[in-house]
């Protein structure tokens, strides 16, 4: 049995206070599905953006497909962090990773190493260096853009609250 494709984020004809008709649960499957591609995606096309800034300031990061499985894990969970906790701004966001990341044992550090979980921007966003501040708030942007509408019913119904 093959069921209508689910549409996320539309509205046309509604206010925000009409709620959504209830999904089934092959729907919010679909629905959460969708998200979550929508979430690789952003992340993708953000550590890509990243990546290229980089480069041009003469620094070997790998491209997606070339880049580790951690570095990507960490680009989606960022996405994912920015858009389920609809951040205002990069700095908002960079304090609750520097946060996270402390309270499972990273310290700063001279250079990124998971093994010794160390890491040299576990610092407050108004420390960090004008280029890295930049870095942050392009795959911030980035993501947002993904994400324009923070609407609450969709985001719940995508699987994220």
């Amino acid at each position: 049995m093959k069921s209508d494709p689910v549409i996320i984020g539309e509205t046309s004809g509604r206010t925000d206070s009409q709620p959504l008709p209830a999904l089934t649960a092959e729907q919010q499957a679909q629905a959460q599905a969708a998200f979550m591609n929508m979430v690789e995606f952003a992340a993708r096309a953000a550590y890509t953006a990243q990546q290229t800034y980089l480069a041009s300031r003469g620094e070997d990061v790998p491209v997606w497909d070339a880049a580790e499985q951690g570095r990507r894990a960490a680009a989606f969970q960022s996405a994912l962090s920015i858009i389920q906790n609809n951040f205002k701004d990069a700095g908002i966001a960079h304090s609750l990773t520097v946060n996270a990341m402390k309270q499972d044992g990273w310290v700063a550090g001279p250079v990124p190493d998971a093994s010794h979980k160390t890491h040299p921007d576990l610092v407050a966003w108004d420390e960090l260096p004008d280029w890295k501040r930049l870095r942050s708030e392009l795959f911030f942007n980035v993501v947002r853009s993904f994400f324009p509408y923070q609407n609450q019913e969709i985001l719940t119904r995508g699987g994220v609250r």
